[in-house]
């Protein structure tokens, strides 16, 4: 591909926020983390990595002194509206 398009994607803020957390804490690990497990290539990894990058400039709240209180807040308002899995605590 030469001129790589663009896509817009629609996330509710609590989603945004909690694949921001999952994707800063595994793509910052050594090695990947677990994403190299389970991604097939190195494409898959810079794929992730620029997911990364889009949410770090949407989101003010990963930088913000609350974080560790929004995160728990935006998981409970997700599970309160998509309901919890089967088998799930």
């Amino acid at each position: 591909m030469e001129q790589e398009e663009g896509v817009c994607i629609t996330l509710d803020r609590a989603e945004a926020l909690i694949l921001f957390e999952i994707l800063s804490r595994e793509m910052n690990r050594p090695q990947y983390g677990k994403f190299q497990a389970f991604a097939g290539s190195d494409a898959q990894i810079w794929a992730f990595d620029g997911l990364l990058a889009a949410l770090e400039r949407v989101l003010p709240e990963p930088f913000s002194h609350d974080y560790d209180r929004l995160l728990p807040e935006a998981a409970r308002a997700l599970i309160r509206r998509r309901g919890r899995l089967p088998g799930s605590n």
